[in-house]
């Protein structure tokens, strides 16, 4: 399989890291006129939050706050100057310490999912993915950890990009997986979200400061081997990490674009 030979310095590994994901054509949007919607549908929080009394005064305000940090990232996104980005990055922080962390959380994990482009399966190895060179990595890595939780079922193992999103500026978030309960004794389904880095300063430590895995690679080793050896490796440490991830409920009751396409074929 070929792999990139020029390996940018470290000061771009965010786009690095953005590559590994797919690069821009799978990007999810920053969409506001998508979050309103779902929002009206009651579609971007479970019952969990939903439902619970000391919740509700900030849920009257998330159609609000979603649809300013949707356009803050999207600024962000398309701003160049660093000091421009971090002005950028601390207003989002405001708006973030209003909400409850796992309440703003959960609704950016259904948000970004359906952000997704619709003719584009995130999950499965067909001919959409393997016409992306970039985006290699991660399908090899998702199939790894198919293989490690021994199920050849796609449907069970999904992989969600959120670069760009709120939900990587934020929570340091690059993307997550979704994996079915049934891979799991309780038969209750867990989320993981993932940071891809290049920075040495995260080398030691397993998870960032919002819980996402971080999986760490080194700029100067990322021919052949390393890609395969990242992938094994990654793949073995997320096996390690489920056994011990509590079940994950924000997508109960949540019924994604890709399930309502699947259903109504």
């Amino acid at each position: 399989m070929a792999r990139r030979q020029n390996i940018p310095s470290f000061r771009e590994t965010g786009k690095l890291a953005e590559e590994f994901l797919g690069g821009n054509s799978v990007k999810p949007k920053n969409n506001p006129k998508l979050a309103v919607s779902m929002y009206d549908k009651g579609e971007l929080l479970s019952t969990h939050f939903s439902n619970n009394p000391r919740f509700q005064e900030q849920i009257k305000h998330l159609k609000e706050g979603l649809v300013k940090l949707l356009i803050l990232a999207q600024q962000h996104e398309e701003t160049v100057t660093p000091k421009q980005q971090q002005h950028i990055r601390n207003t989002m922080w405001r708006i973030k310490k209003y909400f409850n962390h796992d309440l703003l959380r959960e609704a950016l994990i259904r948000y970004t999912i359906n952000a997704h482009p619709k003719q584009y399966t995130p999950w499965e190895p067909g001919p959409i993915r393997r016409s992306l060179p970039r985006n290699e990595f991660i399908t090899d890595l998702q199939e790894h950890v198919c293989e490690e939780l021994n199920t050849t079922d796609y449907n069970k193992v999904r992989f969600y990009n959120a670069s760009g999103t709120p939900l990587d500026i934020l929570y340091s978030t690059d993307g997550f997986f979704t994996l079915d309960g049934s891979l799991f004794p309780d038969g209750e389904n867990r989320i993981l979200p993932i940071d891809i880095t290049l920075s040495k300063s995260k080398e030691l430590k397993e998870f960032n400061p919002s819980g996402s895995l971080i999986l760490f690679m080194d700029g100067e080793k990322l021919g052949d081997e390393g890609f395969k050896h990242y992938q094994e490796n990654f793949a073995g440490r997320i096996k390690d990490v489920l056994q011990h991830t509590k079940p994950d409920h924000a997508l109960d009751g949540f019924v994604s674009q890709f399930d309502d396409e699947q259903l109504s074929a």
